[in-house]
């Protein structure tokens, strides 16, 4: 196999976004991350949950898999809500890099 023959990884150049690196940490496909449920006023309080990157656009976003206890949500990038953002603050239907202790 020569260089010439040899497969190239596809590159994304992703502009400065604060949510796409944390302390060094890129946001990219199978990254976990926390993902903050709803919840239900009352009833269940909003709540971090487990979830994976599961692809990233040019400009940084997200679109994210997400462990429930009784399920997965999918929450892609061309959701008709939007792409999930992200906030450093906890906040129902965000995303945020876990806390690091």
């Amino acid at each position: 196999m020569t260089d010439t023959d040899t497969p190239r990884r596809a590159t994304v150049s992703v502009p400065h976004n604060p949510a796409a690196t944390y302390e060094g940490v890129q946001a990219t496909v199978g990254r976990v991350v926390h993902y903050v449920a709803w919840g239900v006023p009352g009833k269940f309080p909003q709540t971090c949950r487990s979830a994976e990157i599961t692809e990233v656009d040019e400009q940084g976003r997200v679109g994210l898999a997400v462990t429930n206890p009784t399920g997965l949500f999918f929450h892609p990038i061309n959701h008709e809500n939007g792409p999930c953002p992200y906030s450093d603050e906890v906040r129902g239907g965000t995303w945020h890099w876990p806390e690091r202790s």
